[in-house]
C-alpha cells in the first residue's frame, strides 16, 4: 500500500488488562427505544461479513475491490486517502476483524496469529479492577495536565529528556501523583479481598 515491503518487530509480549478491553466496549444506552434491535445489529457486526465490511471498507467496487474470499484492494487510480469513504482505522473496533476482508497481500497466517495472541496473551492478576479517581479528582486533573505539557515533547524528542524528564517527575510529584497512586492501591486492595 505504500509502496514498500513491510513488517513488524515485536517491542513486547501481548498483556491483556482491563483497560484492553474496556478500550473497545459496545453498550446499549438505557435510553435507546428499540434495544433488542440494536444489539441484533450489533450482534451483525460480529456475524456478518458483508456488514462488517461495509462499515468499515464501504461500497464493494466503489470504495474497493474483493479480490478474493479474504482480500480487497482499493479501486485503481484511488488509495486510503482518495477513495469515497473508508472507516479502515476502525478495524479491530467495529465488529469482527476475523469477519473482515484484509489487504491484499497480508499473510495468510495473519487471523491465526491475532487469534492466537488474543486468546493467549498474558492476564494481568488486576484483570477486572477498574479505578475509580473520584476521591482525587482535583490531582487527578492536576496530574493528566503535567502529562499533556511534557509527555508529547518527551516522546517525540522535541524537548531535552536529561531536562526535561526530572522536571515532569517533580512536577508529577507536586501535582498529587502519590495521592492516585495511593488511592488507587487502596481500592485494588479491597477490590482483590473481594
Amino acid at each position: 500500500m505504500c509502496g514498500y515491503e513491510m513488517g513488524y518487530i515485536r517491542l513486547s509480549q501481548p498483556y491483556l488488562d482491563t483497560t484492553s478491553v474496556n478500550t473497545v466496549t459496545w453498550a446499549i444506552s438505557s435510553q435507546c427505544k428499540n434495544p433488542e434491535k440494536a444489539l441484533e445489529f450489533l450482534n451483525l457486526t460480529y456475524t456478518d461479513p458483508d456488514v462488517v465490511n461495509l462499515i468499515v471498507f464501504g461500497l464493494e467496487g466503489r470504495d474497493y475491490v474483493k479480490v478474493s474470499d479474504r482480500e480487497m484492494v482499493f479501486p485503481e487510480g484511488l488509495d486510503a486517502n482518495t477513495v469515497p469513504y473508508t472507516a479502515q482505522f476502525s478495524c479491530g473496533v467495529v465488529g469482527s476483524q476475523f469477519k473482515q476482508l484484509v489487504h491484499e497481500g497480508t499473510p495468510e497466517d495473519n487471523n491465526d496469529l491475532m487469534y492466537k495472541e488474543n486468546h493467549e496473551s498474558k492476564i494481568s492478576p488486576a484483570f477486572g479492577f477498574t479505578f475509580d479517581s473520584t476521591p482525587v479528582k482535583a490531582e487527578y486533573t492536576a496530574v493528566t495536565n503535567v502529562i499533556d505539557q511534557y509527555l508529547p515533547g518527551l516522546v517525540w524528542g522535541s524537548i531535552e529528556p536529561d531536562t526535561e524528564l526530572p522536571k515532569f517527575l517533580t512536577a508529577l510529584q507536586e501535582a498529587g501523583m502519590d495521592d492516585i497512586i495511593a488511592a488507587k492501591q487502596e481500592q485494588l486492595d479491597a477490590w482483590a479481598a473481594q
